[in-house]
Formats: structure tokens, sequence, C-alpha cells
């Protein structure tokens, strides 16, 4: 039997229309691109419903500040969040991958006379979306600005002439002529009716020192119970008398200086209170050490 007698032919059992084949081609495309559209969407949707970041909890420590600055720290507990992001005078971002963070923020001493409000800021984000902002404050108290008796005014900067702090160590009334020599030669200039008023000082530089320390004589006056204030009386420059505070020139550099400074009151006058007027750039203060 000849080979083309046993073959069979495919066509002989099956007739495939003409034009099968690219309907059915056609058919398969579309289902693949259906397939794939379909499966884009779901990603995207599944990207769209994830979790938006959450705060959960917002702690911070301390709860206020003195005077004179320090540091706060505030945490957050978070969810769904890869970063936060933490505000006030400056920003800084942690991350908060965990669930947890933490941010520092050192505060200047608060110059002024009255409290201060601090505010700081913090929210979270994560699958491109972020959190509502979750704010705190907190108070930093008012530079103290008085004192009774002898005490130490370290103030929040050095202030335009460098004075980084004053010291009034003690105010005593009607003493004695401090040059025994004037006194022997009739060469004292106080006044007739007036007593003399020993105020001793302490003044310490800042770190560019103080140009003219004997300007200090002129900075801290004297005042009485009638309100008014009394003279600065020329011995407190007077280069013989021991201690005197007008004869310091430069202080240096972190240097601290001390010495007597004197006034010319009526008899029998009381004094109240030493004032110092406090400049630092814009910021203004006014000193007290009262008597009582």
């Amino acid at each position: 039997m000849r080979h083309e007698e046993i073959s069979i032919r495919i066509t002989d059992f099956f007739v495939i229309p003409r034009g099968t084949f690219l309907l059915m081609y056609k058919y398969f495309a579309a289902l693949s691109l259906a397939l794939c559209c379909t499966l884009g969407m779901a990603v995207q949707a599944s990207a769209g419903t994830s979790a938006a970041p959450v705060i959960a909890s917002l702690t911070s420590s301390p709860k206020a500040l003195p005077g004179n600055g320090g540091s706060i720290t505030v945490t957050v507990r978070v969810r769904n969040a890869t970063t936060c992001v933490f505000g006030g005078a400056v920003q800084v971002t942690k991350s908060c991958a965990k669930g947890e963070a933490s941010a520092t923020f050192a505060e200047a001493a608060n110059s002024t006379a009255v409290d201060k409000t601090i505010s700081l800021w913090v929210y979270a984000e994560g699958h491109g979306r972020r959190s509502s902002r979750r704010a705190a404050t907190f108070t930093e108290a008012a530079t103290p600005t008085s004192c009774t008796g002898p005490c130490t005014f370290t103030f929040p900067a050095p202030d335009d002439e460098g004075v980084a702090s004053v010291t009034i160590n003690s105010v005593s009334e009607g003493v004695a002529w401090p040059d025994p020599l004037q006194v022997q030669y009739g060469l004292t200039d106080l006044p007739a009716g007036d007593q003399l008023e020993e105020v001793s000082v302490t003044t310490c530089a800042g770190p560019t020192g103080i140009n003219d320390g004997s300007l200090m004589s002129f900075e801290l006056p004297l005042v009485l119970s009638t309100g008014s204030q009394a003279s600065v009386d020329s011995v407190t420059f007077d280069s013989t008398v021991a201690g005197a505070f007008g004869i310091y020139g430069a202080i240096g550099a972190g240097q601290c200086v001390s010495g007597d400074i004197y006034y010319d009151t009526p008899i029998g006058s009381a004094w109240t209170a030493v004032n110092f007027s406090y400049a630092s750039g814009v910021d203004l203060a006014v000193y007290t050490w009262n008597a009582s």
C-alpha cells in the first residue's frame, strides 16, 4: 500500500470555516487585556485602601520650663506610619516605622518679665498619606527680676556692655568716709546734711569682656524711700580708696570683679532698692534688689 493511500488529513474530519483563527486571536487578545486592567485596578484599590497613619498618643517632658530655659522632649506613638515630622522653632524628621518616635527641642532662656508660651507640633506620614497634626503647648516661666537682700542675677545673655551677671552683696547706710587721710585734711566732698551709703557690688563679664567697668557705677541707681535716687559720690572713682568700684577699666572675658559704689543721701534717709537696667538687643528688663 502506498503511503499516500493510508495518510489521513485532519480536514477530512473537521471543517474549520475561513477566518475562524483570526476571530479566536482577537478574542484571546481582548480577554488578556481585560485581565490586565482588572488586576491593575485591584492593585490600585488595594493601595488606595491602605490604612492612614494615625498618632495614637503624644507625651512630653517636662510640662513647663524655668525662666533660664532648658529642653523639652516630645514622644509620639503611631500606627501605619513610617516617618514622623516634629516642629517648633526648627523642624525634625524621625523614623517611626516601629510605632514610636521622639524629638528634643532646646529652648533659650526667657529674658522677659512675663511667662512665655512655647508651641510644638508633630504629624505622621506613611503610604503616601499624612495624619492630622497634633500640637502641644508649654509655659516657660519669666526670668525673676527682683529679690530681697543680697542675691545674684545671671542674665539670659550678656547685655550690650558685656555684663553677664551682677551681685549686690550688701548695702550699708551712714558709713565712714573711706579715705582717712582725706578726712584728716578736710578733703572730703560730702555735701552738708548728707551721709554716705556704701553698696558692695560684684559683676562678671561675658565672653567678650567689658570695655569699661567703671561705667557700672552709674548703672546701679540707689532708690530712696522718698522715691528719689541718690547721687553717686566722686569717692567711688578715687584710686586711693581701696575697693572703689569706679577705678576699674576693662574687665576680661569671664572675669569677675568686686568693689564699692558710694552714694550721697540725706542724713536719716532709708534706701528701698537698687536697680539695674538690662538691655541686650531688643530684650529689656529692670532687675531690682529690694531692702525688704
